[in-house]
């Protein structure tokens, strides 16, 4: 095993130690809250909260179905599922 897979390894395994140590302290729901309000969508937007008032100007309770998938889609990649982006 060279050295790259040996880091890829311990940190796969740091983060299923980290991982269960969160889901013992936290409900799955306070899990999902921490993280839709900490990832970034874009364009210095990092919640789902700013990411619907920077991009639809409206709260997140409030999007429409079309405009929470594409928030849904966008941290995999803001820049390319933007749709403020050409």
């Amino acid at each position: 095993m060279d050295l790259k897979q040996e880091n890829i390894l311990s940190r796969k395994i740091k983060e299923v130690i980290l991982g269960c140590q969160l889901e013992n302290r936290y409900s799955k729901e306070n899990l999902l809250n921490l993280y839709l309000n900490w990832i970034p969508f874009g364009k210095n937007a990092y919640g789902v909260g700013l990411a619907a008032k920077t991009y639809f100007n409206t709260n997140a309770k409030d999007l429409t179905l079309p405009q929470a998938a594409v928030l849904a889609a966008l941290p995999q990649a803001p820049t390319y599922y933007s749709p403020y982006e050409i």
